[in-house]
């Protein structure tokens, strides 16, 4: 009995990793090399080669165009992973920062003057 339970755990296992999509990650540089079939990153950590695929999103919601990436250019490379194939699911150049608001004044009218 226990070894039938081993073996079914063991079966679960394979066919658990088998049904999960690729765990999607992103991986941000500049840009190295840019072709139709894969786009090179360099990172702090070393140099990647992302395949793209028809499915491949360029900036957020598609407002980019892969003419857009070149070389030296800054961007951030979502993408998936399975059996030794990178695939690019979306890049997109780095969001600015966002501006800061302005002071507010401590509660203090400015000085106006009055005629």
């Amino acid at each position: 009995m226990l070894l039938r339970l081993v073996a079914f755990l063991f079966v679960l296992t394979l066919v658990a990793r088998a049904v999960l999509p690729p765990k999607a990650t992103d991986y941000a540089g500049k840009v190295v090399a840019v072709n139709e079939q894969a786009i090179t990153v360099q990172g702090k950590i070393g140099t990647r080669v992302f395949q793209i695929y028809p499915g491949t999103i360029y900036g957020k919601g598609g407002r980019q165009k892969l003419a857009d990436f070149k070389p030296g250019s800054p961007v951030i490379v979502v993408f998936s992973e399975l059996t030794g194939v990178v695939k690019a699911e979306n890049i997109r150049t780095e969001e600015p920062p966002k501006p800061k608001p302005p002071k507010k004044p401590n509660g203090k009218k400015p000085n106006s003057k009055k005629k």
